[in-house]
């Protein structure tokens, strides 16, 4: 049992295990991944260091911004379509979710543009994150409040829809600065 749990450490890039030697320590910035991370935010009670937070964000616009861009390129009626629906049913839900619950919804919103984009691999980046990203959405959903983050999604879908990549990379970089501006203003 005990070493068990020693693998699951190493697993999540706390600790080495050096056979015949012992379980040392690690270095989780040199051995560490998004187990690690997820270890560290609930730790801190999902609140993450402005230099973490930083870097998160700065993946989450590498990747979700390249999603954007390759979505608008290829975008198809049926992708708006959809993207209106996913929009519909959060704010039908919204006034009757609990804040992890509505959460979620906006990661899945944001989830299906990487893989209407057709970029596989960003999905599974996108999922990976799943458990910083719904602390995140909390933090955002209180700071912004759900009407105008569902606006948000309603202009992403709107800049999808007329095809402008840039358009939408610059909304989420922007919103993204915004939200950094705020944090710091509230630190």
């Amino acid at each position: 049992m005990v070493h068990s749990g020693f693998e699951q450490l190493a697993a999540m890039g706390l600790v080495e295990i050096k056979p015949k030697s012992g379980v040392f320590v690690a270095d989780y910035m040199k051995t560490g991944n998004i187990e690690t991370l997820n270890v560290i935010v609930q730790l801190n009670g999902n609140e993450l260091s402005r230099e973490v937070t930083v870097a998160i964000l700065d993946l989450r616009l590498a990747i979700e911004g390249m999603a954007l861009r390759a979505l608008c390129h290829g975008c198809r009626p049926e992708d708006i379509v959809h993207l209106r629906a996913l929009t519909q049913e959060v704010r039908d839900r919204a006034p009757h979710s609990g804040e992890e619950e509505l959460a979620e919804l906006f990661f899945r919103w944001h989830r299906e543009i990487c893989i209407l984009s057709g970029k596989s691999i960003l999905t599974l980046f996108m999922n990976t994150m799943h458990d910083v990203s719904i602390a995140f959405w909390v933090n955002y959903l209180r700071m912004y409040g759900p009407s105008f983050a569902i606006d948000r999604l309603e202009r992403f879908t709107d800049l999808i829809e007329a095809r402008d990549g840039e358009g939408a990379y610059n909304l989420l970089a922007t919103g993204i600065a915004d939200y950094l501006a705020r944090l710091e203003n509230q630190g």
